[in-house]
């Protein structure tokens, strides 16, 4: 369930995100990415809402970490192919700011299941 909701999620903002870097000029691209972490969050969620067995959190957490690097790795490359071209160095690595938001979420899930206690039975 959550591999669906997350490939949903990166779908629909893939598309968005080459139909907003294809337009000339140089657009924001933050609503582009806050918008697909609200939605890796709320699959997050939703998944666990129907599958709360013992370890489908940790599976969860592991899908929507992978699925946030995806993401960002994609979109660094666009970015980077596309200012490359131009050699605007400028607007490169404020698109690369911008994208490098993304990068926290993994984190935090790397730390909470490094710290997680994993006891089964009593």
């Amino acid at each position: 369930m959550a591999i669906v909701l997350n490939f949903i999620a990166f779908i629909t903002c893939i598309i968005w995100f080459h139909r907003l870097i294809q337009q000339p000029g140089n657009k924001l691209i933050l609503p582009v990415v806050l918008v697909y972490l609200a939605g890796v969050i709320f699959s997050f969620i939703f998944s666990f809402l129907l599958q709360h067995d013992y370890l489908d959190g940790l599976l969860h957490m592991i899908v929507s970490g992978i699925s946030i690097l995806v993401f960002w790795f994609w979109t660094s490359i666009v970015i980077i192919v596309k200012y490359a071209k131009k050699d605007q160095s400028k607007f490169l690595l404020i698109g690369l700011a911008q994208t490098s938001a993304l990068l926290i979420v993994p984190l935090a899930i790397a730390l909470l299941i490094s710290n997680a206690s994993f006891k089964i039975g009593g």
